[in-house]
């Protein structure tokens, strides 16, 4: 790493001399006497920048800051706080994921949320890889890990054959998906409407003019019957023989989330989303902002499926109770790690607040229906 950086500093540096035609070595404000101190600058940068997210969806990265203050914060893979950005990244905050106690360290995740549901060993290897140190591993972790590896009903051998069956199938899914997704924005969203519209077990409506493209059908057909193996799998041999809180579980329901999204289907959306936050929450029982986007997307599918009249008239006490709960766990979830004036936290309330306002007329017709 520092021979590759040492290399990128005498470019650098070199660039930035000519281009400011300084005599000094003296750049931009920063003093570098030679390579090498470019060089230190360049990792110390790379082992302490944060990923800047955007400030409407804290979901899109937008660039990178070194934020002093931040950087002297240890890693968990069980987090006491979340990070947030405001102001085009200008302004970190660091808020609290649980009650502290006087004295109790804060501590963020160096891992990616998704990072942090993988087994201790390749969590392991990616602070190793990433940060160069060696972690350890919570205690609360260590147990969830142990439960559900003891749970778990197969032999090592038949084991590590499903292993590697969950992986070749979720690769295979998130491929799907990713073509699905990249076919649908290159045809438009009217062609997509009306290729999602077409698949089994669709709500959608199509525009009565809208093109047929048959690339984009044929991924949407590829992808739904990649996500039916895999859905096979998961209700079936692993329901049975792996626990919940197991990480392949985790994988699956990742894989799925993504196809159910590339598909636009409310169905597998709901489905999806409830069983990954009840596996979430076994492993790691913190309101994280991946968790409050799964109530969130729970909430929003739960919603449309009842728009679109796709629940039973005798369920639809239980779905509408489900997305308002779901909204408002997002909601509650959302402003502890963002903050009440976030533009993500000012939409799922106004989310939850028509959901609410369901329920209520929902009930009071129900009520008079009875009366």
């Amino acid at each position: 790493d520092f021979d590759r950086c040492l290399q990128l500093a005498s470019n650098i540096r070199r660039f930035l001399m000519q281009r400011q035609c300084w005599g000094s070595s003296r750049i931009g404000g920063i003093t570098a006497e030679s390579d090498e101190g470019v060089a230190r600058l360049l990792l110390a940068v790379k082992s302490n920048a944060h990923a800047v997210l955007d400030d409407e969806t804290a979901n899109r990265i937008v660039g990178l800051g070194v934020y002093p203050a931040a950087c002297l914060m240890n890693h968990s893979c069980s987090p006491t706080a979340a990070l947030s950005f405001s102001s085009h990244g200008t302004l970190l905050h660091v808020r609290a994921l649980c009650d502290l106690k006087r004295g109790q360290e804060l501590t963020y995740s160096y891992l990616d949320e998704a990072q942090l549901f993988a087994p201790w060993e390749q969590r392991r290897e990616l602070i190793r890889a990433a940060h160069h140190f060696e972690p350890s591993q919570p205690r609360n972790r260590e147990i969830s890990e142990d439960a559900a590896l003891c749970r778990c009903l197969m032999p090592t051998e038949q084991l590590s054959h499903l292993t590697e069956r969950v992986h070749e199938l979720t690769r295979t899914v998130s491929a799907a998906a990713a073509a699905a997704q990249r076919a649908a924005d290159a045809a438009g969203a009217p062609a997509a409407a009306a290729a999602r519209a077409a698949m089994p077990a669709r709500s959608g409506v199509a525009p009565d003019d809208a093109p047929v493209d048959a690339e984009l059908t044929a991924r949407m057909t590829s992808l739904r019957i990649s996500v039916g193996s895999l859905r096979s799998l998961l209700e079936g041999q692993m329901r049975k023989e792996v626990h919940s809180a197991h990480w392949l579980v985790h994988d699956c329901l990742a894989a799925l989330m993504q196809a159910a999204r590339a598909l636009d289907d409310p169905g597998l959306l709901a489905y999806t989303s409830l069983q990954l936050i009840n596996a979430r929450e076994e492993v790691l029982p913190l309101g994280t902002p991946g968790l409050a986007a799964l109530y969130a997307s729970h909430g929003s599918a739960m919603m449309r499926l009842l728009k679109a009249g796709r629940v039973p008239q005798a369920a639809e006490s239980e779905a509408l109770r489900q997305a308002e709960q779901a909204l408002a766990a997002a909601c509650r979830i959302r402003k502890c790690c963002l903050g009440d004036e976030h533009p993500l936290v000012r939409l799922t309330v106004k989310a939850h607040a028509e959901a609410l306002r369901r329920k209520r007329e929902y009930n009071k017709v129900r009520k008079h229906h009875q009366g």
